[in-house]
Formats: C-alpha cells, structure tokens, sequence
C-alpha cells in the first residue's frame, strides 16, 4: 500500500518506539508521537550532535502536556517547552515514567 501511494525509501521496523533504531542511528530528527513523563534515554542517545526530537511531555498529574523540542548540541542537551498540547500517552515499559 506504501508502495502505491508512491512512498519509497521506507524502512518500517515493528517494535517499541521508546527504544528506537539503534541499527541506523545516529538521527538528525526523531519525532515522538504520544505523551511521556521523561523523552526515553534510547531516543537521545541516539540523536546526533546537532539534532533535534520533538516530543508531547507530561507537566503534571493533572494530564497537562508541552510540546518539548530537544535539541542535542556537544555539551549537553537543550529542553525548550514550544506549546501545550494533547497527545495519548506512551505505551509499553515507559508508560509511566
């Protein structure tokens, strides 16, 4: 079906997001798509110097979220909150933070 939308150059991998890809990182841009408490630790070690993740992060028990953008840069990482915003939460072993 991707093929006859006329998407190429796909690489589809079944698993647990919060974990990511190992085998074709470093990333320029991960994109996460559902709430968590904390951006999962595989996920930014997998960014690149440089890149970016954006991701919908949990401020409080109250099911509030921001709209987090990290950007890794050589001495660390950079956490900006862009908007609030409402995505479902994260399934699987990160669920909870």
């Amino acid at each position: 079906n991707l093929r006859l939308a006329g998407c190429e150059d796909l690489v589809l991998i079944k698993g647990d997001g919060a974990l990511g890809y190992s085998e074709m990182s470093p990333y320029d841009r991960i994109s996460m798509t559902a709430a968590c408490w904390e951006i999962p630790p595989p996920l930014v070690e997998q960014l690149k110097v440089g890149g970016r993740l954006i991701a919908p992060m949990f401020k409080d028990e109250t099911g509030a979220q921001d709209l987090i953008l990290l950007h890794r840069k050589p001495q660390g990482v950079q956490k900006e909150a862009l908007v609030e915003v409402l995505y479902v939460p994260l399934q699987g072993e990160r669920s909870s933070g």
